[in-house]
């Protein structure tokens, strides 16, 4: 802890801007990869924001390993035979456990109106995924300008439903710019900001491969119609 103490010495954290940064933060949670986490992204953070963050660590990982989207990615279903089923037998999921259970059954039907059969679907906590992605796009901006996303901005999320991420992610790479990789394709992401507002940006992350999140940072006067999130699709 000296020595992480001492690499920050004068550094405020990412996150508040007030604290004195303490440690360095995984902006997308250990939690997520399993063994093997190659090009992680980390900013400084304080101790109590690291905590914070940390408390919605095991709602992501389980929310994203419930959802149909990522549920061929190979290190997905590693982490379900292991940390998953773990988590559930010790309690830890409870608060995702009782979203899903509030879930129902619906059938699944693409763009074109195929017919691919029943799913239980369910809702995530919306403050809960508001605030995991808050963490993260404050984090992202950070590491890209390293300056912290003024106050009066907000940031907001919504799970792009599958009919529609090959359209979003295509748009975002006509930006010309380079997507980002974390670990074995476990995260996948790239953003764009408006030209006359770096802090108003859009970021475009795909999670084990399928399951993906579009988040924006706007000012908080803004007033822009967004869906909080999507409803997540457990297998069939």
């Amino acid at each position: 802890m000296a020595k992480q103490k001492y690499r920050f010495r004068g550094v405020k954290c990412a996150y508040c801007g007030v604290r004195p940064a303490t440690t360095a933060d995984h902006v997308f949670p250990r939690s997520l990869f399993g063994q093997n986490l190659s090009n992680p992204i980390t900013v400084p953070s304080c101790g109590q924001c690291n905590k914070a963050k940390s408390a919605f660590d095991d709602y992501l990982r389980d929310m994203l390993l419930t959802d149909i989207g990522g549920s061929e990615h190979p290190i997905a279903q590693t982490l379900v035979d292991g940390k998953f089923t773990r988590s559930l037998q010790g309690g830890h999921s409870r608060a995702l456990l009782n979203d899903v259970a509030e879930g129902e059954w619906q059938d699944l039907i693409t763009h074109g109106g195929i017919y691919l059969g029943d799913a239980w679907t369910w809702t995530p906590d919306v403050a809960k995924v508001e605030g995991i992605f808050s963490f993260i796009a404050r984090g992202l901006i950070y590491k890209e300008y390293g300056e912290r996303l003024p106050e009066n901005y907000n940031a907001q999320a919504v799970r792009v439903p599958p009919t529609m991420t090959r359209e979003i992610w295509d748009k975002f790479k006509e930006t010309g710019v380079r997507p980002f990789v974390i670990g074995d394709n476990v995260v996948v992401g790239i953003g764009a900001s408006c030209p006359n507002d770096r802090f108003s940006s859009g970021w475009v992350l795909v999670f084990y491969g399928g399951t993906m999140f579009l988040v924006t940072t706007n000012p908080s006067q803004l007033d822009i119609e967004t869906t909080p999130a999507a409803p997540s699709v457990n297998h069939p």
